[in-house]
This record gives C-alpha cells, sequence and structure tokens, in this order.
C-alpha cells in the first residue's frame, strides 16, 4: 500500500463563499418597520384627550388619500396616539374619527378633515373629545 499524499487544507470561509455568493444571487431583502419607509418619509399622529387633559383611547381613525390609491386605520392607544406612517406618492389625505363610546367629539373643528402631508415629515393632528 502506497502512503496517501498529504492534502491541502482550504480553509472553511473559502468554501463557504461560493455558497454565499450562490444565496445572495437568490434572494431578497425584507424590510419590516413600524415607522415610514424612506419612499414616504412621512408620518401623521393623532393625539386624542379629553375635557381634562386625559388622553383618550379606543378613538377610531381612518386616512385615506384623496386620490383613494392607498388607506390605513386604526386605534388611538393608551397614550392616546395613533401613528400612521403615510403612503408613497400620497400629499393629501381624508381624515376621520369616531370617539369610542360615552364620548363625543368636541369644538367647532368638522370632521372629516383633509389634510395635506409634507414630504419628509410629521404631522400632528390633535383631536378633542368630552364625555356625554
Amino acid at each position: 500500500m502506497s502512503p496517501n499524499p498529504p492534502r491541502r487544507r482550504i480553509p472553511s470561509w473559502r468554501r463557504a463563499m461560493p455558497l454565499l455568493a450562490a444565496l445572495a444571487l437568490n434572494s431578497c431583502i425584507v424590510y419590516f418597520s413600524t415607522s415610514p419607509t424612506p419612499v414616504s418619509g412621512a408620518t401623521i399622529v393623532f393625539v386624542a384627550t379629553d375635557g381634562h387633559g386625559r388622553f383618550v383611547r379606543s378613538l377610531h381613525v381612518t386616512i385615506v388619500d384623496v386620490a383613494g390609491a392607498w388607506r390605513a386605520d386604526g386605534l388611538t392607544g393608551g397614550d392616546g396616539s395613533f401613528r400612521c406612517g403615510v403612503g408613497a406618492g400620497v400629499r393629501r389625505v381624508r381624515a376621520e374619527v369616531v370617539p369610542p363610546a360615552g364620548y363625543v367629539l368636541a369644538g367647532a373643528d368638522g370632521w372629516p378633515r383633509h389634510l395635506d402631508v409634507p414630504g419628509g415629515g410629521n404631522v400632528q393632528v390633535e383631536i378633542r373629545v368630552t364625555s356625554r
């Protein structure tokens, strides 16, 4: 029997490089975020308070692009706010709010409202409610 010739050892990172290259060519990046994406760059924050300055939860907010291409809705949380990342290309929206049971909207400001959305900026909308 002849002895086996010595084998040249290949570092493990060199063996992994072709595999990583093959994976990179057939993959895509998925990005999840609760804040606006760089495409839209704008956020609308709705804050609901009562006549005593306390935050109001469960106020329903609906936001619709006036062109009809984008829509979002949700409820205000324990801090009285609902944050909404605006869809790409949206510049003007129609916002509508529905107070929770036991509350009515206060003030002369009518709802729904039309809001201009600045590119890359934030809009804060304060909503006042009173208890029945």
